[in-house]
């Protein structure tokens, strides 16, 4: 079954929660990871992507009390990106009566290779970061001294799932996220699966082993290399460089600024051939990828959590899943 879900609503209780399991070396079941409910029932979930920021105020229950998005800065060194994630909460904040002080923790969903116990990012493709990055306490540093827990992104979507979403319904599921990187969350028997290093790179999979296009990974022939919006978009201008003759509303959006993954679905929903091709084919791999994680899973729901605005590419995708490549 694939479902569709934007949610990014509980990441500080779920990053609180799977920090305290991780520190006692016991397995993270993540049916209960939204019953560590402190005295201050209001949280803060940061997203951390690879163009933009987000920060959302949820309480106890799941419900977002506001909700911010910023672009990144042009300077993506630690430094700079953490000032923006403060940015983001002080301007949840604006719509609120509420501040630092009236949060309980913050959680960070980060994609990469991440050192949960100690809230340290390892490794993030699309980043320029050399060296490990304590992000965790780089935040809580200009956060009031708040508590900050950080997780991997998809698995920070797969225990929202479990809390909002599709977990009353199965303990064997996967979640897909779809934006600037591709991320997988999976939980088996209701347990996180995440791997000896605390990460399933679903999103590196090789679905081209000859002649893939190279990922911000360091590789080539990456799922995230065919299906992430930024790979949309470079889709998009190889498509309008290729097939030069053929009209496509895209060139006059092109001529005037930077084409987006918004631009490149809008016009094929609206009829645009060209663009249209695109996201087909962008489709076509990614429903490859699901089957993939679904066969090798034996899962019995598959979610997918966009955070580019692709409901063409869902239809698209679900109606894939169900004939034949």
């Amino acid at each position: 079954m694939l479902r569709g879900i934007d949610t990014c609503n509980c990441i500080a209780d779920v990053t609180s929660r799977a920090h305290e399991i991780r520190r006692s070396n016991i397995s993270i079941d993540i049916s209960s990871l939204h019953l560590n409910i402190m005295s201050k029932p209001l949280w803060i979930g940061l997203d951390l992507g690879a163009t933009n920021a987000k920060a959302a105020i949820v309480n106890d229950e799941g419900a977002v009390v506001s909700v911010c998005e910023l672009p990144l800065p042009a300077d993506m060194s630690p430094e700079p990106v953490v000032g923006k994630l403060i940015e983001c909460c002080q301007r949840a904040f604006e719509s609120t009566s509420f501040g630092f002080l009236d949060i309980s923790a913050i959680g960070i969903g980060c994609p990469g290779k991440i050192d949960i116990v100690n809230g340290i990012v390892e490794g993030i493709a699309n980043f320029p970061w050399d060296e490990p990055v304590p992000l965790a306490a780089l935040i809580s540093e200009r956060a009031e001294g708040k508590p900050v827990y950080l997780c991997n992104d998809a698995d920070a979507v797969v225990a929202a799932e479990n809390w909002v979403g599709i977990g009353g319904k199965s303990n064997n599921f996967s979640v897909v996220t779809v934006g600037s990187g591709i991320g997988l969350g999976v939980v088996n028997d209701g347990q996180l699966v995440q791997g000896c290093s605390g990460t399933i790179e679903g999103g590196h999979m090789i679905v081209q082993a000859i002649g893939g296009r190279p990922c911000g990974c360091g590789s080539r022939g990456c799922l995230e290399a065919y299906t992430s919006a930024n790979s949309v978009v470079k889709l998009a201008v190889e498509a309008l460089e290729s097939r030069a003759e053929e009209p496509s509303s895209l060139r006059d959006i092109a001529g005037s600024r930077d084409l987006s993954c918004r631009d490149v679905f809008d016009a094929a929903k609206n009829g645009d051939k060209l663009a249209a091709s695109v996201v087909d084919s962008v489709a076509r791999v990614l429903a490859v990828g699901c089957i993939n994680i679904s066969r090798v899973c034996n899962l019995n729901q598959l979610s997918r959590c966009a955070t580019y605005r692709c409901t063409y590419l869902f239809f698209l995708l679900r109606r894939l899943l169900t004939v034949k490549l």
